[in-house]
């Protein structure tokens, strides 16, 4: 991404993407597919719909969205129509979702037309329609804000910039080595601020987003059909050990991206295989909401694998 330096978001290196190979593939999950010109398009059409209801510079959007390129075209609408996104999850009790709504002061909610908390439903295009150009934001406008869990109480909104967003994304790419013939797996919940990288960071430079429909079953061994060979993953350690990441389907991944929880030397020593064939590389990764998704990276090594637990 070095010639990118003069971008002043991640949704701006996104759109570059789109201009430069609008036919280059962007997000297959859910049965569908969407080249970056199609990603694009009905991104602007969703944006063009919020602006019209009001959207812009620091106005908050729901995303409800269902799993698959719908929820990618939402996020990138939302960002395209200068507001922020919220997302929300229709697995959490409605209670919860409408007090993020409140806390916020929604209004509208982009999705396939639920409602919450009284806010306005807004579809998905499901066609790729004219819409207007991207709106700016500045680099010090809010990009997302995701919720905590509420565990030790009520749930707290973290509110990210463009600029943080911007930075972790260049630093991301910079230390996996994300690059446009990678193809990258989204399988953790949105409500988790590691999935907003996952969306951004494969996208910004050009790769092939592979969103999991159905996270449960494609955790418990059932592969999706992406039609393309998965080569980067990001999961919990507790996701991971319940995956089978054996056959010809994983036979491409190059690397894991791990955090969240511990990462157990048994574990890590699966994750790493035993075999004469290549293994994929293994970052432990850390950091809280509040800074950006990721504070720094560990690259595990055979060391690290040594224990019995």
């Amino acid at each position: 991404m070095a010639r990118e330096q003069d971008a002043a978001t991640a949704v701006e290196l996104v759109a570059r993407q789109a201009d430069r190979h609008p036919d280059r593939l962007a997000v297959v999950g859910a049965g569908h597919r969407l080249t970056y010109g199609q990603l694009d398009a009905r991104a602007r059409a969703l944006a063009g719909r919020l602006r019209a209801q009001g959207t812009g510079p620091e106005t908050p959007v729901g995303v409800l969205a269902n799993r698959g390129p719908d929820l990618v075209v939402a996020a990138l609408g939302v960002s395209y129509a200068g507001g922020y996104f919220v997302p929300l999850d229709r697995n959490q009790p409605v209670a919860r979702n409408a007090l993020v709504v409140a806390d916020l002061g929604i209004a509208t909610i982009v999705g396939s037309g639920e409602s919450v908390g009284g806010a306005r439903p807004v579809r998905v295009p499901d066609e790729d329609a004219p819409g207007p150009p991207p709106l700016r934001p500045r680099p010090d406008h809010l990009a997302y804000t995701i919720h905590t869990s509420g565990s030790t109480g009520r749930p707290k909104g973290v509110q990210v910039t463009h600029r943080s967003l911007l930075n972790v994304v260049r630093e991301t790419v910079a230390a996996i080595g994300l690059c446009a013939a990678d193809n990258v797996v989204q399988l953790v919940n949105t409500t988790f601020d590691v999935s907003v990288t996952d969306i951004f960071a494969a996208l910004a430079t050009g790769a092939t987003l592979c969103v999991v429909t159905d996270p449960k079953s494609f955790v418990a061994g059932e592969p999706e059909p992406f039609g393309v060979a998965p080569t980067i993953l990001s999961a919990t350690p507790s996701m991971l050990a319940r995956l089978p990441l054996t056959g010809d389907y994983w036979s491409a991944l190059r690397l894991i991206v791990t955090g969240g929880e511990e990462l157990t030397p048994r574990l890590l020593r699966r994750l790493r295989g035993t075999g004469d064939a290549p293994s994929p590389v293994v970052l432990n990764g850390y950091g809280p909401a509040e800074t950006t998704v990721y504070a720094t990276f560990h690259r595990c090594t055979a060391a690290d694998a040594t224990g019995d637990h």
